[in-house]
């Protein structure tokens, strides 16, 4: 399981959450009091950084499965390696 990003990465990583559910026009204060404490503290304990993608063991998975995690990643604004993740933290347990 990754872990959460360091404190240097926290604005990088809240930045990323913010472009990838904010509303057009919203702030970034007002995009955190929206979504709530909560909200961001899941998405900074599942977030996976685009570089440490390529660094992470990889898992297949059918085309169907795949699809669905696309879908998932896009209704929730979530890249599709932060989303196969969360699932997989689900289904093994070792979400905390």
């Amino acid at each position: 399981m990754l872990e959460a990003a360091a404190d240097a990465d926290t604005p990088h990583l809240l930045d990323a959450c913010s472009q990838a559910r904010k509303s057009a026009n919203e702030c970034f204060g007002d995009f955190c009091t929206r979504v709530g404490f909560d909200a961001l503290r899941d998405y900074a304990k599942n977030y996976v950084p685009s570089t440490a993608v390529e660094e992470l063991p990889k898992v297949a998975v059918d085309e169907s499965t795949f699809k669905a995690l696309q879908s998932l990643a896009a209704r929730e604004g979530k890249s599709l390696a932060h989303v196969a993740n969360e699932a997989l933290q689900q289904l093994s347990g070792s979400a905390v």
